[in-house]
């Protein structure tokens, strides 16, 4: 899928311009952090996402004060698609699914650094795992 179709992409503009590169090369290496240890030895998962929206929306008619930040309200919560593909230690395929994770209300959940730009998607990732993400 093309990042640039992404739901991130599509709301991006001026200096909200959407980077795919470091903003998938960040999530994606978060997933594989928090997953690794969650497979048995061996096993391998293979994530592809293919749709992200970051907790944000833009509310232009705030005026250009507020063009460099992001308006975050439970009524934009994030958003990530996600096809996943379990593999055993000798390389047969053991289970695939997809994945549409959101977080209504999402702002009542705890988060990382404030300085971290990815805090809410990482929750939800995070929210996600404690639930049973093995079952996919």
């Amino acid at each position: 899928m093309d990042p640039q179709n992404f739901t991130e992409a599509k709301r991006s503009f001026g200096v909200h311009v959407f980077d795919a590169d470091a903003y998938l090369k960040l999530l994606n290496a978060y997933i594989v952090q928090r997953i690794s240890g969650m497979l048995a030895p061996g096993q391998r998962l293979d994530i592809e996402v293919t749709d992200a929206g970051r907790a944000r929306e833009d509310e232009p008619w705030r005026g250009p004060r507020f063009d460099n930040g992001r308006i975050i309200k439970d009524l934009y919560p994030p958003g990530i698609d996600l096809n996943l593909t379990l593999y055993s230690v000798d390389g047969e395929m053991l289970r695939e699914g997809q994945r549409k994770l959101r977080a209504p209300a999402f702002l009542s959940h705890g988060f990382g650094s404030d300085q971290d730009p990815l805090r809410y998607e990482k929750s939800l990732i995070d929210s996600w795992l404690r639930k049973g993400a093995g079952k996919l």
